[in-house]
């Protein structure tokens, strides 16, 4: 069944228009609006968006001006949705607009029941054609440190780089520490373009545009870097950012977020988005308290346990601490131990080359395998080594 908003400062229209629609079993009303779209109230049309209303009815017989700009603000928020402008339909100037601004059918007022449902229909069968063809939403992998200098950027890039590589699958590395992202420098590379510039140029995103603004790395990971300002993060609403990895969750196959170490707007909307949160802790009794803190406030956000992974960064399995007591301690249980190779991963980061190309360090290994699990990817076999006979143990 679909679903409809009417939006119109006119009561009786609304009223007449809910009847219409309440005599037809294909579509249901779920919202109607009395007032035009308004700076003052923008937050409300914000709202139609977490609907997801496959049909919205513009009235702009009361104000054509105001229901237009209406027609395009809904549509910078909601492309999923089909626009149906009611109006007078002999004024020529008004379809002409209302058809420029997106809407898909101009319906003359007062609405009648044939032409209306003849507009659903079509609406109908797009909407068939569209949820057979729909194509699965890509898995969001969103990394968060208990404590700063866990080492978040480490694991998500060198994580992000062994995934595309392994998979060959379409996969891009979001920096979202909008004040102190590190993902470039990591990777060596200097991007032209930042999420600021997608998140300005989000209502009218397409696959064409987004390569203009993101960077390909040697790995064929795409990279969309953080702000290079800190003047620039404040443009960017957390609404964006929901918008900005919804569509990047259509179009790659793995999105991989590094975040920064606080619950903040942007953050808050990876972690809600996430197929999967990663919440990284070394050893220390500090960053182990702080990752105790933050599973407590994952559990009051809602999250559900599967959806949490913990991992624990620079171990040492010379230390007293064991998986045991961490365990114990957090009341969680350990999903992976990276080992501690200090001097590997800062000649990595120093030179700006993923681990992944040091393919014979332990840690690099560890990477490897971590993103077989992952990725639910068989670890290749290792090849069966002869036996020997008598003779072979004496050589050639």
């Amino acid at each position: 069944m679909l679903s409809a908003i009417i939006i119109s400062p006119d009561e009786q229209f609304r009223d007449a228009t809910r009847e219409l629609l309440e005599g037809s079993d294909q579509i249901e009303v779920r919202a109607e609006l009395n007032n035009f779209y308004s700076s003052l109230d923008s937050w409300i049309f914000n709202e139609i968006k977490t609907m997801e209303a496959d049909v919205i009815i513009v009235d702009v017989v009361p104000d054509k001006e105001q229901g237009i700009l209406t027609v395009e603000k809904i549509l910078e928020i909601s492309k999923h949705s089909h626009i149906f402008v009611a109006g007078n339909g002999t004024d020529a100037d008004v379809i002409l607009r209302s058809m420029r601004a997106g809407a898909k059918e101009f319906l003359s007022t007062p609405l009648e029941s044939q032409p209306l449902f003849a507009a659903i229909e079509r609406v109908s069968k797009v909407h068939t054609v569209a949820t057979k063809e729909k194509k699965r939403f890509g898995k969001l992998f969103t990394f968060f440190s208990a404590k700063g200098g866990t080492g978040s950027t480490v694991v998500s890039t060198n994580f992000a780089v062994s995934l595309v590589e392994q998979t060959k699958k379409p996969t891009i590395l979001v920096d979202l520490d909008m004040q102190l992202g590190e993902v470039s420098l990591f990777l060596g590379m200097k991007p032209a373009f930042n999420i600021v510039d997608v998140a300005d140029n989000i209502h009218r995103m397409d696959e064409a545009l987004l390569k203009g603004f993101i960077k390909k790395h040697a790995s064929g990971l795409d990279v969309l870097a953080a702000p290079d300002s800190l003047e620039k993060v404040e443009s960017v609403g957390p609404s964006q950012i929901v918008q900005i990895l919804q569509f990047l969750k259509n179009s790659y196959e793995y999105v991989v977020v590094d975040t920064s170490n606080t619950f903040d707007d942007h953050t808050v909307s990876a972690l809600d988005q996430s197929s999967t949160i990663f919440l990284i802790s070394n050893t220390d009794l500090p960053s182990l308290r702080n990752a105790q803190r933050c599973l407590s406030i994952f559990e009051r956000m809602g999250y559900k346990k599967e959806k949490i992974r913990l991992l624990i960064n620079r171990y040492q399995k010379s230390l007293e601490i064991r998986t045991k007591d961490i365990e114990e301690t957090l009341n969680f249980p350990v999903n992976w131990f990276f080992p501690n190779d200090w001097p590997t991963i800062m000649n990595a980061v120093n030179s700006g080359v993923p681990l992944s190309t040091v393919n014979h360090s332990e840690i690099a290994g560890s990477f490897a395998s971590f993103v077989q699990q992952v990725a639910g990817i068989q670890p290749p076999k290792q090849p069966e080594k002869k036996k020997k006979g008598l003779l072979g143990l004496f050589g050639k």
